[in-house]
């Protein structure tokens, strides 16, 4: 027999972790995107046109990606809002409310976790393939300065 209560507070713990685990996430990804651009601009004038585009392009894809997933997420988090809203301007059926409005929301961030590992692996993919390329840059700038040295 399942125990429900349970299986409640096991939801509620994952929904909770997933929150504070998008959240570091969200910084480290902001850190990267900001870090890229600080060395790609600073580069910008030493890179092919190949490079320039192609790590442009990619990084364009990682960013509006990840722009579009927290344009999503604000949207449900508004819509949640408004659910808590509701509950709370019906204060005889509140608890009846207030519950049904928390299992929405837990059932509701586990389905935002399934579809953010597609989204980190995308914006992951992309990021890493635009950083690749300033990276093969350094590489072959250093090796052409110290191998064309007399």
């Amino acid at each position: 027999m399942i125990n429900r209560d349970l299986v409640n507070v096991q939801k509620e713990l994952l929904a909770h972790a997933y929150g504070h685990a998008q959240a570091y996430t969200s910084v480290v990804l902001l850190a990267g995107y900001a870090g890229f651009f600080g060395i790609w601009s600073y580069l910008k004038q030493d890179l092919s046109k190949g490079q320039v585009f192609g790590s442009g392009l990619l990084i364009a894809l990682s960013l509006s990606a990840y722009i579009i997933w927290e344009v999503y997420q604000s949207f449900y988090r508004s819509q949640a809002l408004l659910g808590l809203n509701k509950a709370l301007q019906n204060p005889e059926n509140l608890a009846n409310l207030l519950e049904e409005h928390n299992k929405t929301q837990q059932d509701r961030t586990i389905t935002f976790g399934r579809i953010w590992i597609f989204v980190f692996g995308f914006t992951v993919l992309t990021g890493f393939s635009a950083v690749s390329i300033l990276m093969y840059a350094f590489l072959d700038a250093l090796w052409t300065m110290y191998m064309m040295k007399p």
